[in-house]
């Protein structure tokens, strides 16, 4: 693809012994190297960290914390790259970054401690951490609502409100794990993760989004008895 392959690479030159190799020509394409560079380091990053997570050789607050930064700066740069990188996983394979532990978390957009559980808890402290999820879950769909009413439309202002709404409802333990309110914010997270940081929704999606989220917030608090 653009960007990951050879026809977006400069042509190949003599180099005489002792000099280096220079992969740009011009600013843009520095910059456009540092920025594969970054991204190329950001998934491996984050697989050493998974990694690290299964082995048991971070904890679970030190984990998701590591994870939530990770995940938000690889999808940050990753739409910043979108024309450059149209196609992720050839861009890991042409760099040879073998990447699966990482790939799986970035498809489900939150860390594996609040996807199965597992942050350890003692049975005193469970029932404040339950009611601090969904207070966290219900401010957050609130917060995702009043960002798409106020016109707040762009993919760099709906995109964060809504990825802080999927991790709050991945800690509610309360809700079954194919409750239908997570799978439509997964749904939107995915469909922005498509979008370059510029791109606004159009007036079409915008009433579909706030139709199908206000939907997922009613059946959240129906599960609730509220």
């Amino acid at each position: 693809p653009r960007g990951a392959g050879a026809a977006d690479m400069p042509p190949a030159r003599d180099v005489a012994d002792g000099e280096g190799v220079r992969l740009w020509r011009t600013t843009d394409e520095r910059k456009r190297y540092d920025d594969f560079a970054t991204l190329y380091a950001l998934a491996r990053a984050l697989e050493k960290l998974e990694r690290a997570y299964v082995r048991s050789s971070v904890d679970a607050k030190a984990y998701e914390r590591a994870c939530v930064d990770l995940t938000s700066k690889f999808k940050t740069l990753r739409s910043v790259l979108r024309d450059s990188v149209p196609d992720l996983d050839r861009f890991l394979e042409t760099y040879g970054a073998r990447v699966p532990a990482a790939r799986r978390r970035l498809e489900a957009g939150v860390p594996a401690t609040a996807e199965h559980g597992g942050a350890a808890r003692g049975t005193e402290a469970e029932g404040r951490a339950e009611a601090r999820a969904v207070a966290d879950a219900t401010h957050c769909f609130i917060g995702v609502m009043d960002t798409v009413k106020l016109d707040m439309r762009a993919k760099d202002q709906v995109a964060p409100a809504l990825g802080d709404l999927l991790l709050a409802l991945c800690k509610v333990s309360r809700l079954p794990n194919d409750f239908e309110g997570t799978k439509c914010v997964r749904k939107w997270v995915l469909r922005l993760d498509e979008m370059r940081a510029s791109e606004v929704l159009e007036e079409e999606e915008t009433r579909e989004f706030l139709y199908e989220i206000e939907n997922a917030y009613s059946t959240f608090l129906a599960s609730l008895g509220g």
